[in-house]
């Protein structure tokens, strides 16, 4: 693959995830160009792989548009979620190393630190990423690896955090220190349930405020 359109690829994806380009937006291909400064043939080459990903849809005649999130397609995400990143901690609870729970023990601090007024919110966001993504190498499982991220890197769930409520964000870190608790105690049953119980409040979170 050429850098113009890998260039073109990661600008217009993270455009999506972020939210700058939100659902049901126009992508015309000049503007896009433009804006990513590559010419017309990359970024519709960046648009067709986006479509395959599900975050673009191209209709006749019309071009190319952000696709819209429908509440099955957020409740089909959720519970997978649910099934393969409660698999995850499962395994992770048994194969877990101490260098891993040491850095899940300081993304729960760091969590609680920038939870306090002024809250930080790129920082949670940033300690939140770091958490699941020690505990999904902590799994190790390649499947996984591979799996799980198509799932957490679309724009739904990239954008989930931003319609917590503070009450929300402290319950959720309580639901990370459990998952420590679950770790060290070296308990797959108690990690896959609370890992579980993380995601279905995340569910209901997204489908009540999105």
């Amino acid at each position: 693959m050429s850098n113009a359109n890998e260039r073109a690829y990661e600008l217009i994806r993270d455009e999506i995830l972020t939210g700058r380009f939100a659902s049901g937006d126009h992508l015309p291909e000049q503007k896009i160009a433009e804006v990513t400064g590559v010419s017309r043939t990359p970024v519709r080459e960046a648009l067709r792989r986006l479509e395959s990903e599900h975050m673009v849809t191209f209709l006749p005649n019309r071009g190319a548009y952000v696709a819209n999130w429908s509440a099955d397609a957020v409740d089909d995400i959720f519970n997978l979620r649910v099934l393969l990143e409660g698999y995850a901690a499962e395994r992770a609870a048994v194969r877990i190393d101490e260098e891993q729970i040491a850095c899940l023990e300081q993304c729960v601090s760091d969590i609680d630190r920038s939870l306090q007024a002024p809250m930080d919110y790129d920082a949670v966001l940033e300690a939140n990423n770091r958490f699941h993504r020690t505990l999904l190498d902590a799994a190790q499982s390649e499947r996984l690896l591979i799996l799980v991220p198509a799932l957490l890197y679309t724009p739904i769930m990239v954008q989930t955090l931003k319609h917590y409520a503070d009450e929300d964000l402290k319950r959720s870190n309580r639901h990370h220190e459990e998952l420590v608790a679950a770790c060290r105690a070296r308990d797959p049953e108690w990690a896959r349930n609370v890992m579980a119980s993380h995601l279905r409040a995340a569910h209901r979170i997204c489908r009540e405020r999105f």
